[in-house]
């Protein structure tokens, strides 16, 4: 028997076998695999792009924060959510000279942050009933325009975060939130203390 498995003839015999064992293996574990790639591809896939904040308004304490937000999943998911989270604010660290312009009336998204308010619902409505939830087809993109507004000098920190979950498994919500951002909204030459 020793001179059989140490023999030309026991060695293909072993390495038949392992291959036979390794064709069985791959049988049985492909179906597991390929199941387990299609319900991750399968679900609802919320993707929140890089804020970006536009340049500061030289009449007034008001900027834009742009962002899209897109289903990269294969299953609708719905957005309960959207809001501008505070991380950190205080005095502005810098002055500006005072410029004079009529503002122009936009009709988009606006936020008005608030010293020692940290938590904004960007959807929001001032008057009349609030938004439904947003739904996102697969490969649907929506885009937002946020007017950030602040009346007195102050720095803030904040993140934009997403509640939503897959439409077919309402039970499992989800939060996606962006980088922190950094938004500055100066003193005026005006506001500075006199010397």
């Amino acid at each position: 028997m020793i001179d059989f498995l140490v023999g030309k003839t026991g060695v293909i015999a072993a390495i038949a076998v392992v291959l036979a064992l390794l064709v069985a293996l791959n049988a049985l574990l492909r179906p597991v695999l390929e199941n387990a790639r299609k319900r991750r591809t399968e679900r609802g896939a919320l993707v929140l792009t890089s804020p970006v904040l536009s340049e500061l308004v030289s009449y007034s304490r008001s900027c834009e924060l742009r962002f899209e937000v897109s289903n990269a999943g294969a299953n609708p998911v719905v957005v309960t959510a959207v809001r501008l989270r505070v991380l950190r604010q205080g005095p502005s660290p810098s002055s500006r000279a005072t410029k004079v312009a009529a503002p122009v009336t936009v009709h988009q998204h606006r936020v008005e942050l608030k010293e020692g308010k940290d938590d904004y619902d960007i959807r929001a409505r001032t008057y009349g009933p609030g938004l439904p939830p947003l739904s996102f087809s697969s490969g649907e993109v929506e885009a937002f325009l946020v007017k950030l507004v602040s009346k007195c000098p102050r720095e803030y920190e904040f993140v934009v975060e997403l509640d939503w979950y897959d439409a077919k498994k309402p039970t499992e919500p989800h939060t996606l939130s962006s980088g922190a951002l950094v938004v500055d909204f100066p003193f005026t030459d005006e506001e500075l203390p006199r010397r």
